[in-house]
Order: C-alpha cells, then structure tokens, then sequence
C-alpha cells in the first residue's frame, strides 16, 4: 500500500498577531499529502480537519495502540477505493483557555 506523507507548514497570521488573549500567532500547521501527490500534476480537493475543544492539528498524527493515524487511516482508505486522494490540513486552533480561533 502506498503512503501519503505529512508536511509540517509554520503559519504566521497576521489575523492572530495581537489578539487579546496573548496567544501565539505563528502556527505549527500539519499538511496530509496523498500517496503519489509529488509524482502527479493532478489537482486535489483540500479538506480542513478540525479537532474539538482543547484539540490541535498535531494531535492527529499522534499514534495510539489499536488505533491509526489520520494519515495511515487516509492512505488505507485511499488504497481501498473508499475515498478519493484528496489533501488535509489540520490548522492548530487552540487558545489559552482551550478554545477554537
């Protein structure tokens, strides 16, 4: 099965630089990349993964017993027909009190 591989962009936003609560604008923003995507001048759809209250992007890439990653779920699921390739970005949302920007 082929793999997709996993970028890690740093944002800096101008919309977060200043904001009232002090928290970081500059962002550890993870990108999925389809298994191929370097090899191919195809255009893919981009889907935004959010995470729920207190998560962040990276959390998604995290490996747990039993359980896949985004990226090896994404590329299993890719392999198998059920979706088509397609990017993700999983943007880190958090705040200082666990909110979403």
């Amino acid at each position: 099965m082929s793999e997709g591989t996993v970028i890690i962009e740093t944002i800096a936003s101008k919309v977060l630089r200043g904001n009232p609560l002090g928290d970081p604008f500059v962002r550890r923003v993870p990108v999925y990349l389809p298994p191929d995507y370097d090899a191919s001048d195809k255009r893919y759809p981009v889907v935004f993964v959010l995470t729920g209250f207190t998560g962040r992007g990276t959390m998604l890439l995290n490996d747990a017993p039993w359980e896949e990653t985004l990226p090896q779920r994404m590329d299993r699921l890719i392999a198998q027909g059920i979706v088509r390739p397609m990017i993700l970005v999983m943007p880190d949302c958090f705040t200082r009190i666990g909110g979403s920007q």
